[in-house]
């Protein structure tokens, strides 16, 4: 009994770097996945099979004179989900779940309907550094981030048996954008470094697991013990700070 999933994964990319004009560097480029996923001679069935295809582009840009820097970066994203109908049935001698094909199909659970789902956004960021001194530099930065959703959020239903989880997906997900906003500052002596920021992200439909309960409260749980887990969306902001110190003498 368990999981047989078999991936292949192949990744591009492609950069060029432009002569600096100016005190100034730029670079554009493209790079991506592929990925194939097939459960093969399995009994538990999380995710089904599927393709994925990223593809993203950007330009990328830094400019510095004197103490002064300032960077400068513009993407767009791509990601296309497409999987056909997938089959289960109970085998009578195993008593586990295995996946039907062809005439088999006819009668059986459809345990994951058909899907094609394009996912695309932009993201672009904008920072810069100035040195005080040869010592102390300022640092601020402000981003708006883009992450599509995974498989295993987007279409997942069954039991991972590892976990002793059952994951439901949502084919309702919209992908996740946030903005952020940071300052700091680093200092480099001679024996000890450190740095201090502090930092502000808002999200847009975040993306997290939570756990169904029935009427009274209680984890909602089937007869091996294994609890159902859902993946939702919300609005969600993360800030705080984050400060080091090394010493080294």
């Amino acid at each position: 009994a368990g999981l047989y999933v078999r991936l292949n994964t192949f990744n591009y990319g492609y950069r060029y770097n432009f002569p600096a004009i100016a005190n100034t560097d730029i670079s554009i480029g493209v790079n991506g996945m592929y990925q194939d996923n097939k459960n093969k001679n399995a009994t538990d069935f999380p995710i089904p099979d599927d393709e994925l295809f990223d593809g993203g582009s950007f330009i990328y840009a830094k400019w510095k004179k004197r103490k002064g820097t300032f960077t400068g970066r513009v993407r767009y994203d791509l990601r296309y989900l497409k999987g056909g109908n997938f089959y289960t049935e109970t085998d009578t001698v195993t008593g586990f779940s295995k996946q039907l094909t062809g005439p088999d199909t006819i009668g059986a659970y459809l345990q994951f309907p058909a899907f094609s789902k394009v996912f695309e956004g932009f993201s672009y960021s904008l920072g810069t550094t100035y040195e005080i001194s040869n010592n102390i530099s300022l640092k601020a930065n402000v981003a708006r981030g883009y992450r599509a959703p995974n498989i295993t959020e987007f279409a997942s239903n069954g039991l991972d048996p590892g976990a002793h989880i059952i994951y439901l997906g949502n084919r309702n997900f919209n992908p996740e954008c946030s903005l952020q906003e940071d300052i700091g500052a680093e200092f480099y002596f001679k024996n000890v470094t450190g740095s201090v920021s502090i930092f502000n992200n808002n999200i847009e439909n975040y993306i997290y697991l939570s756990l169904l309960t029935d009427a009274t409260g209680n984890p909602i749980v089937n007869a091996q013990g294994d609890k159902t887990y859902q993946y939702q969306q919300a609005a969600a902001r993360l800030y705080g700070s984050e400060a080091s110190l090394s010493f080294h003498p």
